[in-house]
C-alpha cells in the first residue's frame, strides 16, 4: 500500500513494492502490487527494495508468552465498566416507567331524606362577647 503523508509517499504493507511503468510528460507512473497506479514526480526520491514482514498473518503464535514477545500484552481479564479514571461514565439511559393512568373517583351524589331543621342551626355556647 502507498502511503502519502505530507512530505512524502511511502509502501506500509507487507510484501508490497511498486514497479517503474512508463514516464509520461512531466510525471512517472509507478504500479504497486495491488495494481493501482501512482503518478509521482520524477525528482522523487525511491529507496529500491521490498517491504519485509510479507507473511505475518501466516505465523502462528502458539502460546501466550510468544505473544507477549511481539509486543502484545495481556488484557486486563474480567470485562469492567470503566470507571471515573478514564473520565465520564457509560450510563445506560433510564428506563421509562409507563404506568396506567388511574380511573377518575367515583361520584357519589348524597342526599337527606326525612326531618330536616327548619331554621338555621346554631351552635350554643358559654362564650361571652
Amino acid at each position: 500500500m502507498l502511503c502519502r503523508t505530507v512530505t512524502s509517499w511511502s509502501m506500509v504493507a507487507g510484501g508490497a513494492s511498486t514497479t517503474i511503468v512508463r514516464k509520461q510528460n512531466d510525471k512517472v507512473i509507478i504500479q504497486a502490487t495491488s495494481h493501482k497506479q501512482y503518478a509521482i514526480d520524477p525528482r522523487c526520491l525511491a529507496v529500491v527494495g521490498k517491504v519485509s514482514m510479507r507473511n505475518k498473518p501466516i505465523h502462528p503464535i502458539g502460546s501466550p508468552q510468544r505473544l507477549r514477545w511481539l509486543k502484545k500484552r495481556p488484557g486486563s481479564g474480567l470485562w469492567q465498566r470503566k470507571d471515573g479514571r478514564y473520565g465520564r461514565k457509560l450510563k445506560r439511559e433510564s428506563l421509562e416507567v409507563i404506568e396506567p393512568k388511574p380511573d377518575p373517583p367515583k361520584i357519589i351524589n348524597l342526599t337527606l331524606t326525612g326531618e330536616l331543621p327548619d331554621k338555621e342551626v346554631i351552635p350554643k355556647t358559654r362564650r361571652v362577647t
